[in-house]
């Protein structure tokens, strides 16, 4: 388990909450908890996409105590958005999620 201090940044999880059925799809609102978290450092790696040569693919992992959290939701920091795309729970108490940067 890691120290307290360690998590020493403020962001919001953010979960889908899909609203009625209007006949044209349901709308998405999403829902914020605040938790503490710790950033570790982002990782570049190279990908091939489709007809334009290699790209660099950048994620940033962020680890926070233990709760509930599910791929697709958001991580808001500031004014950057990321989409969490990986949750690694291998450590007791708590959660890396790996996330990359919404481009709006």
């Amino acid at each position: 388990m890691r120290n307290a201090g360690d998590f020493d940044k403020r962001i919001s999880l953010l979960h889908p909450v899909m609203g009625e059925d209007e006949g044209f799809g349901a709308e998405v609102t999403w829902k914020s908890e605040t938790v503490w978290a710790q950033f570790l450092r982002p990782r570049f790696s190279a990908s091939a996409s489709l007809g334009s040569g290699d790209a660099v693919f950048i994620t940033q992992g962020i680890r926070i105590r233990n709760r509930y959290v599910d791929k697709g939701w958001r991580v808001k920091y500031g004014d950057r958005e990321m989409k969490i795309l990986h949750i690694d729970d291998s450590v007791k108490g708590e959660l890396t999620l790996t996330c990359q940067e919404i481009q709006s």
